[in-house]
């Protein structure tokens, strides 16, 4: 996965803020740059996965 993390998301090459993953209010897999910094008021602090964009990606597995 660490190829696929560039601009934005290069901060997740850190394990620690890759672990650091959680769903926002609207259901994005979301991350805050900086934990202490409110997102709400600091639009720019937040990087997100789009839920819609991970579901039209995703792959179905047969068990």
């Amino acid at each position: 996965m660490e190829s696929n993390l560039f601009g934005v998301f290069e901060i997740l090459k850190d394990i620690n803020k890759f672990k650091e993953a959680f769903i926002d209010e609207y259901g994005n897999i979301a991350w805050d740059r900086d934990k202490n910094v409110d997102s709400n008021i600091y639009w720019n602090n937040r990087i997100y996965l789009c839920r819609d964009a991970v579901y039209l990606d995703s792959i179905l597995e047969s068990k």
